[in-house]
């Protein structure tokens, strides 16, 4: 599958059945690269917010040798792993954010900048989202 769809193939971002397959091919990519042999450095890179080190552990899987799929892989990734203990939330916000200005690409930048506006929403700190409800006795409410 990897030769025949992505090995030397541009990236098709406006196909959304191929960024599928791209997604389904690398599922929970980093997760499961942070459960590997250099696991701990990966973890640790990304709380540093150390961008480049973790593309140049992920980099070590020839699979990965396009930089802007392996930036993409990464995004995914680092979404997947948001919620989980042992990263730092503020770190991996701050590597969305180099992205969507230091990213390999345009549409990589695009999908950082909305992947940081999704993460950020509801984050303590932020601005809550305007809302309006009906409570139980009909009143409405809303921010």
């Amino acid at each position: 599958m990897y030769t025949k769809f992505i090995h030397n193939k541009p990236l098709a971002y406006q196909n959304q059945e191929y960024i599928k397959f791209i997604s389904d091919f690398y599922s929970n990519y980093l997760l499961n690269l942070t459960h590997g042999k250099n696991g701990s450095i990966i973890v640790e890179h990304i709380n540093n917010k150390d961008y480049q080190a973790v593309l140049s552990e992920m980099k070590k899987d020839s699979t990965l040798a396009n930089n802007e799929l392996c930036e993409l892989i990464l995004l995914k990734g680092l979404l997947n792993c948001y919620y989980l203990d042992i990263f730092e939330k503020k770190s991996i916000d701050a590597i969305f954010e180099k992205i969507t200005t230091q990213g390999l690409n345009e549409e990589n930048q695009k999908i950082a900048g909305n992947l940081l506006q999704k993460t950020s929403k509801l984050s303590a700190g932020h601005k809550a989202p305007d809302f309006k409800l009906i409570d139980s006795r009909g009143k409405n409410i809303s921010l």
